[in-house]
């Protein structure tokens, strides 16, 4: 994929990939042939001895099992223990080091390898039908800065119900024990795991967000599934929609724009419908309508809750919907312009960061 760098020049999400980091299935009807391609696992408390745990599963050549099983390969992690067998795997890993892939032809492959790998080590199973218990979808891009800059942008983050928050270098992590964001530096995060050196980072910049839901009745509130079968029919555009309207709805939100609004809506749409009832195009009403504010027109926008919140003042204003989307559009076009000329002033702000982030990766 060729990222052209200069991201003023390109058109909305053009250059942001994003697709599946990692999947957990979780399967509770299936046989195992033998020990042998497994390690055990088993741990009593004091006092007790192994025969005195319950049996986790009998093989299908009479072995009895305590404990639990564990079997890593090259492209998967499977799990077994009373409560059922788990498989975790990387299906963007067996395709690049750190290019993303979503669902589609790769996505696949990827689970017919699953399949025939399960079956060459001794588990019968209906893969395709499993259920998912975890989750993580992610998007990437070239930033304009450094990925160590945003991290202020961060600390604004509203990020709902997710109020567990870390950082550390080359990233930041919020969340709780159902679902969690993570963002990071993705070159600096090769460079640490890649101990032969081989594996180049091309990209300049590179940010991550990654969203791991972490509960499958986390995914089925957020993205409403859970399932494999229903991922392997999801189109990528899907995918990635579902996940930018996360980010934007409980994450990428001002926390503390509830403290820092300005104006009135409703007083704001009665000035701006009476703007507009001067002008004969739409735009300059929008454009004088900000102006009045004063300010800067990315921290004016932030007031209404940034360029969504001023999109949904537009409608209830009286504009169609057609032309709102129109105007949403040239007013992103107008705050990068604008964030372009504070760089070359050397003005940056947290609430610009936020922004850019906001349109990389949730507008």
């Amino acid at each position: 994929m060729n990222i052209n760098r200069d991201f003023f020049s390109l058109s909305e999400n053009s250059s942001v990939q994003t697709g599946i980091d990692k999947i957990m299935l979780t399967i509770s009807d299936f046989e195992v042939e033998t020990i042998n391609p497994f390690s055990n696992r088993v741990k009593t408390n004091p006092g007790q001895t192994i025969e005195e745990l319950p049996t986790t599963l009998i093989c299908r050549n009479g072995t009895e099992v305590k404990g639990s099983l564990f079997a890593n390969t090259d492209t998967a992690q499977y799990d077994i223990d009373h409560r059922g067998m788990r498989v975790i795997f990387n299906p963007s890993k067996m395709y690049h080091a750190y290019h993303l892939t979503s669902t589609g032809d790769n996505l696949n492959r990827a689970i017919d390898h699953i399949v025939t790998e399960t079956q060459g080590i001794g588990i019968h199973a209906n893969i395709q039908e499993a259920k998912i218990s975890r989750l993580d979808i992610a998007s990437q891009g070239e930033m304009l800065h450094a990925p160590g800059m945003y991290a202020d942008a961060y600390k604004l983050c509203n990020g709902k119900r997710m109020g567990n928050r870390s950082e550390y270098p080359g990233g930041y992590r919020m969340g709780n024990k159902s679902v969690a964001t993570i963002c990071y530096d993705k070159a600096k995060e090769v460079r640490d795991k890649d101990t032969t050196g081989q594996v180049k980072v091309s990209e300049t910049n590179l940010l991550r967000v990654e969203n791991r839901w972490q509960k499958s009745d986390a995914l089925a509130r957020s993205l409403k599934f859970n399932s494999l079968p229903i991922l392997l029919q999801m189109h990528p555009e899907e995918i990635k929609q579902r996940n930018r309207q996360f980010l934007r709805d409980r994450v990428f939100k001002d926390k503390k724009q509830g403290q820092q609004l300005l104006f009135d809506f409703d007083s704001e749409i009665q000035v701006l419908q009476m703007l507009m009832g001067q002008y004969k195009r739409g735009i300059p009403a929008i454009l004088a309508h900000l102006g009045m504010a004063g300010g800067n027109y990315s921290d004016t926008l932030s007031n209404f809750g940034g360029i969504e919140g001023y999109f949904n003042l537009m409608l209830e204003a009286g504009v169609n919907q057609k032309t709102a989307y129109r105007h949403k559009s040239e007013l992103m076009n107008l705050v990068r312009l604008e964030a372009k000329a504070n760089i070359k002033r050397e003005q940056i702000t947290p609430g610009m960061l936020l922004e850019e982030l906001i349109y990389r990766f949730a507008a």
